[in-house]
């Protein structure tokens, strides 16, 4: 049944979801879809169905590769644009943990070079989430900055998730943006947390932790392929965005209660990081800033 239920649910998702994406590129054309059509259309019904056919088909490796072998890879991109409604992209991205299988993420093609570029592009557009600001449907209250940083650091956990395969652990580490999008989620974070808003503060607190743990992992299970230095500089301020933000985790004062929920384990990582990836210059800056450090 896999094979027929996966396109024709896909199919029925972007009735909704295409001409959603063409409001937003086009808002002065009628393009959004029509009132009856919505509803008879939920496509989180239509989501729902996949990712529960999906965690059944788990327990099958050969079930599971065939599902996300029936799904193509723009219907994925597109359910996981900002022009999509927050719940939905949520929902997708639940469903996406089930396609991180040994030797691939997302779904599958028979191309070895047409999947390394699926692969590429999906984990692109999750890294641009860390930073998009979902569209908000027509007559819907904006979304709180509380879940907004949920988005985030499911999309941050999900890649947490991928990296736990030798697979995805490469294919994150192997990634041109995808080191330097991190620590810039990682230093936004830091800056959240000791700004605090009582509403926002464990997420930005949460974020923190798993951005720096994420971190921690690729740089060392990866060295082979992981030149540092051209990962921080990918981004804007990279190198700057990485040297503060894992100084101030690694030397927090232990007393400012905006550090409460700082993981031991981040702090000791946050430490190693610095002692491996600083020259002597950025060390005797570190040194200046947190004197504590030295």
């Amino acid at each position: 049944m896999i094979p027929q239920i996966v396109p024709l649910a896909a199919k029925t998702i972007d009735l909704i979801a295409m001409p959603t994406a063409k409001a937003l590129a086009t808002p002065l054309t009628e393009a959004r879809p029509s009132a009856e059509l919505m509803s008879d259309v939920d496509p989180m019904d239509y989501l729902d169905m996949l990712h529960l056919v999906a965690l059944n088909a788990a327990v099958l490796p050969d079930q599971i590769t065939l599902l996300w072998s029936n799904l193509e890879l723009d219907y994925v991109l597109l359910w996981l644009s900002r022009s999509q409604p927050l719940a939905q992209i949520t929902l997708v991205l639940h469903f996406l943990a089930t396609s991180i299988l040994p030797e691939s993420f997302g779904p599958i093609v028979p191309n070895t070079t047409q999947q390394t570029k699926s692969e590429a592009a999906l984990l692109n557009r999750l890294l641009n989430l860390f930073f998009e600001t979902p569209e908000v449907p027509p007559d819907e209250k904006s979304y709180t900055q509380s879940e907004l940083l949920q988005l985030r650091l499911d999309v941050l956990r999900l890649l947490k998730q991928l990296s736990f395969t030798e697979h995805g652990g490469r294919l994150l580490a192997t990634h041109t943006l995808g080191i330097g999008r991190i620590v810039r989620l990682l230093h936004d974070s830091v800056l959240a947390m000791y700004a605090y808003r009582e509403s926002t503060h464990a997420l930005s607190v949460a974020a923190v932790n798993e951005s720096v743990l994420l971190l921690a992992h690729l740089t060392s299970s990866y060295k082979d392929v992981i030149d540092l230095r051209a990962r921080l500089v990918a981004v804007p301020s990279g190198v700057h965005k990485h040297l503060v933000a894992l100084s101030r985790v690694a030397f927090r004062d232990g007393v400012s209660v905006l550090e409460n929920g700082i993981d031991p384990k981040a702090e000791k990582a946050a430490h190693r990081m610095l002692d491996e990836h600083l020259s002597l210059e950025e060390g005797d800056a570190v040194v200046e800033l947190f004197p504590g450090a030295g």
